[in-house]
């Protein structure tokens, strides 16, 4: 008797390689000639800006540009000055497990700028950009469905399984014209402009995906004067990708961020002053598809001697999927080295230093909110900064098995409330992204089969078995070669899936 196996192949994807860097990008970079020397550094605001991402194996390029603006004072003049420079990087980092066909998710952001005074005329700047990067392996693997025999007595398991059925790198452009309200003081020259991401949400539908959020824009500009003034705005905005194949059930990671940002201070066709921006907002994201299957494990026919050889693989599914929320709340006091505070400037914040923990059954996940404070002091005409960390800790519960975590920090929401020149409430809301999922190695199914003639003889005309813990029927059905049913029968059993350690079984031929 031959029995013959029916194989379906199914593909699996699991993270090839897990990789957070840090790129440094410096330069020095001269003083226009129509602006005044530098005196004095008081802020250094940078924002980074990853144009290509380019996989060979084993090697990970990433090529961008790092831009600054250095807020100083100088000796010609009592009010504050602005000063812009451009950095360009090229980052190279050798990364064991990428190859140019994986699919992969990136997120990054700037973590730290800095810029020091070589001389009245010249500026060293360097900034930090911290990158995570994740890219995922497509494997096939040969699954047995069924044993072509109608004797065959096999065993099924099902299991869950997660792949990637898309892998997303678009980007999207909001623009817009902001007229100067009539209650803010007059433009004269502006200081600062900062556009960040909050609120973004990516929601999928068949063969569509709808990315949604709110571009957040404060600019800090200098009045004809010479007081400090601002102005803050934000545009929600939605946006329908067409990615065919997306279904509604489908798990997505992703990340926003923002490509490039202009924004300069015109007059429109109606005479009107104010604003125009743009910004080219860039996603990045992966799609999972979680399917289930049945493959069989274990096989015999009654009556004939068979023998089967299992093979095992390795599959991964994403366990959990879904946004934590922090919301904390701190008092902030000014310094004492620093002058009062007149006006609180909007304040900027992002999530730095995350950690997940297991114990036992618990996730707990750490990090830090680092502020960035701004303030105007008395008379309007001179800024202060400063930077306060919010610690936090939260905790989920944990799946069991092994599970691999990855943390994605998302956008951060902060506002304040003014209490005293002295001090201030402080208010974030801030966004991680976690996914769990858990790859195994312990999965098996059959591989081979060989059928061979039993010798009859050997066999006890009468068998008593007494079940033992962990028992199943169909093991012991295989273990004296015989079936489930017949088993059943001879013992009146109506749930086989009901038996209890030391009960007597009757096993027939």
């Amino acid at each position: 008797m031959e029995a013959e196996l029916i194989k379906e192949n199914i593909v699996t994807s699991y993270p090839s390689a897990n990789l957070t860097l840090n790129i440094l990008a410096e330069g020095e970079s001269i003083v226009p000639d129509v602006k005044n020397d530098i005196a004095e550094i008081i802020l250094v605001e940078g924002k980074s800006f990853i144009e290509k991402t380019e996989i060979q194996k084993n090697r990970i390029i990433f090529t961008g540009c790092a831009e600054f603006t250095v807020l100083y004072t100088s000796d010609e003049s009592d009010t504050v000055n602005s000063v812009s420079a451009k950095i360009p990087f090229n980052h190279i980092e050798e990364c064991v497990g990428v190859n140019p066909d994986n699919k992969f998710i990136l997120s990054y952001e700037t973590v730290h700028s800095e810029c020091l005074l070589v001389n009245s005329r010249k500026i060293s700047v360097k900034s930090i950009i911290s990158v995570n990067f994740i890219s995922y392996l497509d494997v096939s693997i040969p699954l047995v469905t069924k044993v072509r025999s109608s004797e065959a007595e096999v065993k099924k398991e099902t299991f869950t399984f997660s792949k990637l059925s898309s892998s997303i790198e678009e980007s999207f452009t909001v623009s817009d014209f902001l007229e100067l309200p009539p209650s803010s003081e007059p433009f004269d020259t502006l200081l600062l402009s900062r556009a960040t991401l909050k609120d973004c949400s990516f929601k999928t539908v068949t063969g569509k995906a709808v990315a949604k959020g709110t571009l957040s824009l404060f600019r800090l500009y200098l009045t004809p004067e010479g007081n400090i003034s601002h102005l803050r705005h934000e545009l929600p905005f939605t946006e329908i990708l067409d990615i065919p194949g997306l279904s509604e059930e489908d798990n997505c990671d992703v990340s926003f961020f923002i490509r490039t940002y202009t924004d300069i201070f015109s007059s429109d066709e109606a005479s009107r002053q104010g604003f125009a921006f743009s910004a080219d907002i860039g996603i990045s994201a992966v799609v999972f598809t979680t399917e289930k299957l049945s493959t069989i494990t274990d096989a015999y026919i009654p009556g004939m001697a068979v023998s089967v050889k299992n093979q095992t693989f390795r599959k991964s599914e994403v366990l959990i999927s879904e946004p934590l929320s922090l919301n904390l709340k701190e008092s902030v006091v000014i310094p004492t080295h620093m002058p009062d505070a007149e006006q609180i400037l909007p304040v900027s914040a992002r999530i730095t230093d995350v950690k997940s923990v297991i114990e036992k059954d618990k996730i707990t996940i750490s990090g830090i909110i680092d502020v960035l404070i701004m303030y105007i002091s008395s008379g309007s005409k001179a800024i202060h900064s400063f930077n306060h960390q919010l610690s936090f800790a939260e905790s989920m519960e944990s799946p069991t098995g092994n599970p691999e975590i990855f943390i994605k920090p998302g956008g951060v929401y902060s506002d304040f409330s003014y209490l005293s020149p002295s001090k201030l409430d402080l208010r974030c809301i801030a966004d991680l992204n976690v996914k769990i999922s858990e790859s195994t190695d312990s999965f098996s199914s059959i591989d081979s089969i060989n059928v061979n003639d039993m010798d009859t003889k050997k066999r006890p005309s009468i068998i008593i078995y007494f079940v033992k813990s962990g028992d199943t029927l169909w093991d012991i059905a295989k273990k004296y070669s015989t079936t489930t049913e017949k088993i059943m029968a001879a013992n009146a059993i109506e749930n086989g899936d009901l038996l209890n350690v030391g009960t007597r079984l009757l096993i027939p031929a």
